[in-house]
């Protein structure tokens, strides 16, 4: 829930671009800009030849999104582990959110090198909501199994 926050927060403060190399961020980031850019309701600056103006410290923030990535990759790579080891129906949800979580990375990283074509952003939103279904869908699983027991 954090990391599609963060992600939902680098899109409407237009940070995606703010870091523009991958894996590394490639750009610099001043200290304690993070928390600067939490606020949702903080209005966008916008520049004198009416551009958004993106300030540096926006790159914290798609900073702080990928390494939740790496986070939820960790975890979701784990649990994905543990399904295909279960076996039977479990291991086809064990394959499907490995791919899923793979394919959200690669659709991340694509995106921005590619500097956010629509179709790759609209692809990295869609295999989030598919990849917190799946992982809902574990949970339940998880859950079903501690009732049984």
């Amino acid at each position: 829930i954090c990391q599609i926050a963060l992600g939902a927060l680098v899109s409407a403060k237009f940070a995606a671009l703010a870091c523009p190399a991958f894996p590394l961020c490639g750009a610099d980031i001043p200290d304690g800009a993070f928390l600067s850019n939490l606020n949702p309701f903080a209005e966008l600056a916008v520049g004198s030849d009416g551009e958004l103006a993106r300030p540096p410290t926006l790159a914290a923030l798609h900073w702080a999104h990928r390494l939740g990535a790496h986070v939820v990759f960790a975890f979701a790579a784990l649990l994905a582990l543990a399904f295909i080891r279960i076996g039977r129906g479990a291991r086809r949800l064990g394959i499907v959110v490995a791919s899923l979580i793979v394919l959200q990375l690669a659709l991340g990283a694509g995106a921005v090198l590619a500097e956010l074509p629509l179709a790759a952003v609209l692809a990295h939103n869609l295999v989030a909501a598919l990849l917190l279904a799946a992982l809902l869908t574990a949970n339940w699983h998880i859950h079903a199994a501690e009732r049984a027991a």
